[in-house]
């Protein structure tokens, strides 16, 4: 579907029992194929921004994968990054 309604394509998976969902994702860029700099219009000399991502239920079984690629001059990736709640301070 198109619209895959609130809570996005995660909610159904794990309404479909793959909870809790985990990720992987890695980040590169690196330059273009021809077939990709036709396909993303990509002016001659401007890399590729790629992201994969995996997402495996509790078992480890592979339940999508999501393979992004864009324009590096256009885009930038950002993350929050938090402590685990098990993380100790120095006494």
């Amino acid at each position: 579907e198109r619209d895959t309604g609130p809570g996005g394509i995660y909610d159904l998976l794990e309404e479909m029992g793959h909870r809790p969902l985990a990720w992987d994702e890695t980040v590169g860029s690196r330059m273009p194929t021809p077939a990709e700099t036709a396909r993303l219009h990509l002016a001659k000399g401007v890399p590729l921004l790629r992201i994969v991502r995996t997402s495996t239920s509790p078992d480890g079984t592979v339940v999508e994968v999501n393979d992004t690629r864009m324009s590096a001059d256009d885009f930038e990736v950002g993350y929050s990054v938090t402590r685990h709640s098990s993380a100790q301070l120095p006494a």
